[in-house]
Order: structure tokens, then sequence, then C-alpha cells
């Protein structure tokens, strides 16, 4: 059964706990939660009080990349121009020790920032002129190439991550 789990639900399993009053099998049974749950509740208030009620956020802390490793890693690109995994091997054997995921990552981010950069008005004008047609998502027309010359490169740079 799913219950919604507010902090303000558990400081109220927690008060009907403290009340004394209320059995633990009962406030479960009004509260639509497992016994097991509301002695892990108790648990953690008789530990860590209310601040150990609230929800704590899920998963692995983000870790940033040094900019000066991220200023290395676009001048690497740019002098190379490789594959993600391939420009790690080069950064691993100058003696960085960077996961593979991680590089990835910021690859991805990089040309996805790039993507961004380009800008959205020259293709609509092309679009508007009729040079270009749009249709279910392949470009045809006389100046597609020149829209796949500057998406092409960045697509396959997102691919290749």
């Amino acid at each position: 059964m799913y219950v919604n789990w507010t902090p303000r639900l558990r400081r109220y399993i927690i008060n009907q706990w403290k009340l004394g009053i209320t059995p633990i099998s009962e406030i479960a049974r009004n509260r639509r939660v497992p016994r097991r749950t509301v002695y892990y509740l108790i648990e953690r208030y008789k530990r860590y009080c209310y601040d150990g009620l609230e929800p704590k956020p899920k998963g692995r802390k983000k870790e940033h990349l040094n900019p000066k490793f991220a200023q290395l890693i676009d001048k690497e690109w740019k002098k190379h121009k490789c594959g993600s995994h391939k420009m790690w091997l080069r950064l691993k054997s100058m003696g960085f020790n960077v996961s593979d995921a991680k590089y990835k990552k910021y690859l991805t981010r990089r040309v996805l920032r790039q993507i961004r950069e380009i800008d959205l008005a020259k293709l609509s004008l092309l679009s508007m002129k009729g040079k270009s047609q749009m249709s279910c998502g392949i470009l045809t027309g006389q100046n597609a190439h020149l829209l796949s010359s500057i998406l092409l490169p960045l697509l396959m740079i997102a691919l290749a991550c």
C-alpha cells in the first residue's frame, strides 16, 4: 500500500508514540504503514531526534570536475578529436586518474552545450525559405547538407559518448 511519506506524517507517528496512549500496532494500522516501519522511525528518532525523520537525498553525491582539468580535456579534444574512450585512455596514459564514466559525462555535457549554442535563427531561416524541409525528422532539400555539416559532427561526438 502506497503511503506518502511526508515529514509531517513521520512527526505525527512519533508524537503518537511519545504520548504513550496508543499502542504501536494501532498507530501502524491507523496510518496504514507496517509496524516495522513505525519501529524504524522510533529508532531514528531516538538516535537523531526530529532531524532523523527528514527525507534524505537519494544516490551518490555529485563530484565536480576540476576546472583546470576540464580545460585540459577541451584542449586535448580540440587537438586530437577522437572518441571519448580513446581520449580517456590518452589522459590516463598522461597520469590522470579520472574514471571513464566521469569523462564521458563531462564530454556529453560539453557537446550538449555546443548544440544549444547553435544559432536557431539560422535554422529557422533555412526552413522558412523553403530550401529545406523537415519531414518525419529527416532533412531534405538543397541546404540540408549545410545543416548536416553543422549537426553531424556534434551528433557523432554525442553518440561516441
